[in-house]
C-alpha cells in the first residue's frame, strides 16, 4: 500500500468520524459511551455486538476497547462492569491488570530505548550484567551463551514457567532462583515461551540501565508518551477503581490492585513478565508510538529498530516471533483478518494489543476473564471476532 492511498485512507477515516461526541478522537475526556452513539453507517454494529454478547454470556463481567491509527484514536468504549457486582461501570480509563502485555509495553520498550542509547548490544551475554546467572549448574558453558536477544526471543532455553512464588517471598530471592534455574535445552535451539526469561531479561535491563526497572519503564517509555496510569503497584486509594480479577482462595475476596500472576506477587510486583496496569488511554498513546515508529514517522523509538523488534526472528521451528512482539499469524488473537506485518501480544488475564502497521491500524481489548475464576476460556473466540470485526468497519467506513 503506498503511502498516498494511506494519507487518503486516513484522511476519510477522520472525516467519517466527525459527528459523533462519544466517540474518542485522541483525548482522555471520555468516562462512558452511550452505544447508540455511533451512526448506523459507520457500521459498528457488529463490533458493540460482539462485546455487548461477550459480557452476557459472562466472557468477562466486562471490558473495556478501542482502535485508531498513527493519528488518532478512532473509537473507544467501555461494556459491563468491572466485576459481578455489577456496581461500577466500564469505562475507556478503567485500569486493567496487563499480565503479559507487560513483556511489551515495559520491559521490551525499555529494551530497545536502552539498545538506542547504546547501553547494551542484542548480542550481550546475560552473564555480562548479571554474573552469578552462571552459578554452579552443569550448563554453566551453554549459559555463557546466551544473549539478551535470546531472552527476547524466547530462545534462552529456561523452562516456560515454575512456581518460583513458592520458595521466593522477594524480588532477589525471585531473581536467584531464576538463576539457579537448569536449562532446558541449549540456547537457540528452539522457541519456547518463557515467563522466567523475560523476568531474567527485566533484571539485565535494570543493570544495564542503572535503575529499577520500573523507573526505567516511568522514565524511559511512559513520561515522554504522557501515560500517566500505567504503573505498578497501583496505590490503595486507587484500587476500587481497577478491574478485580481472580478469587484469593476460598475467601470471598477477589486480587483488585494486586497483580494476578502469582511469581509477579512473589517478585513483588517488580518482574519483568508481568505486573503492570494500565487503561485504554495509556495504550492508545503507546500503541501510535509503535506503529508511528515501524511506519518510519517520528516517533519515542527508533524507526529502524522499531522494524527490526517487530520483524519475524530467525527461530528453529517458530518464525512467527520478534523481538519481545509476537507476529501475527490468522486464527490467533489478531484474527483473520490483519496484515501479514502485524504484531501484538496477550496478556492471561484477558487482555490484548495488536498493531498493524500496513493498515495503519491499532487495536486493543482489556477485559478481567479471570475474574471470578481462569477456568474461562470464552474470551479466546471473542477477541478473534472482534479483532476481524474492526479491520471490517475500518474497510467499510
Amino acid at each position: 500500500m503506498d503511502d498516498q492511498h494511506i494519507l487518503s485512507r486516513r484522511t476519510a477515516l477522520k472525516l467519517s468520524f466527525k459527528v459523533p461526541t462519544a466517540i474518542m478522537l485522541g483525548c482522555d475526556l471520555l468516562s462512558h459511551r452511550n452505544s447508540n452513539a455511533a451512526e448506523p453507517t459507520f457500521k459498528f454494529g457488529p463490533v458493540e455486538e460482539i462485546l455487548h454478547q461477550a459480557v452476557h454470556q459472562k466472557a468477562f463481567p466486562g471490558c473495556s476497547a478501542a482502535f485508531g491509527n498513527s493519528e488518532a484514536v478512532l473509537w473507544s468504549s467501555g461494556f459491563g462492569h468491572l466485576s459481578l457486582s455489577q456496581n461500577k461501570l466500564v469505562t475507556p480509563s478503567t485500569p486493567y491488570d496487563l499480565a503479559s502485555l507487560t513483556k511489551i509495553v515495559g520491559t521490551t520498550s525499555v529494551a530497545i530505548q536502552l539498545l538506542t542509547r547504546e547501553s547494551m548490544t542484542l548480542n550481550d551475554p546475560v552473564t555480562k550484567w548479571i554474573p552469578e546467572f552462571l552459578s554452579k549448574n552443569d550448563d554453566s558453558v551453554l549459559r555463557e551463551e546466551i544473549t539478551i536477544r535470546h531472552l527476547l526471543t524466547h530462545t534462552s532455553g529456561l523452562p516456560a514457567w515454575k512456581p518460583i512464588y513458592k520458595s521466593a517471598s522477594n524480588y532477589q530471592e525471585t531473581i536467584q532462583t531464576i538463576c539457579q534455574t537448569d536449562l532446558e535445552q541449549p540456547p537457540g535451539e528452539k522457541y519456547r515461551y518463557s515467563d522466567l526469561g523475560m523476568m531474567l531479561l527485566g533484571e539485565t535491563l535494570s543493570r544495564t540501565g542503572k535503575a529499577p526497572l520500573a523507573k526505567l519503564e516511568h522514565d524511559l517509555v511512559f513520561k515522554p508518551l504522557g501515560m500517566k496510569q500505567t504503573l505498578r503497584n497501583p496505590p490503595k486509594t486507587s484500587w476500587s477503581k481497577i478491574a478485580p480479577t481472580e478469587r484469593i482462595g476460598e475467601s470471598k475476596k477477589f486480587y483488585q490492585g494486586v497483580v494476578h500472576d502469582e511469581n509477579a506477587r512473589g517478585g513483588e510486583g517488580l518482574t519483568g513478565h508481568a505486573g503492570l496496569f494500565s487503561n485504554l488511554v495509556d495504550l492508545s498513546r503507546f500503541s501510535q508510538a509503535w506503529l508511528k515508529a515501524v511506519r518510519g514517522n517520528k516517533s519515542l523509538f527508533d524507526s529502524t529498530l522499531a522494524r527490526q523488534f517487530a520483524s519475524p526472528q530467525k527461530i528453529p521451528g517458530d518464525s512467527r516471533r520478534g523481538l519481545g512482539w509476537q507476529m501475527f499469524s490468522p486464527g490467533g488473537s489478531g484474527g483473520t483478518l490483519l496484515s501479514a506485518s502485524a504484531f501484538g501480544h496477550t496478556g492471561f488475564t484477558g487482555t490484548s494489543l495488536w498493531i498493524d502497521p500496513e493498515k495503519d491500524l491499532f487495536l486493543i481489548l482489556l477485559s478481567n476473564r479471570v475474574h471470578p475464576t481462569r477456568k474461562n476460556s470464552r474470551h479466546l473466540a471473542v477477541r478473534r471476532e472482534f479483532a476481524d470485526a474492526i479491520v471490517r468497519a475500518v474497510e467499510q467506513s
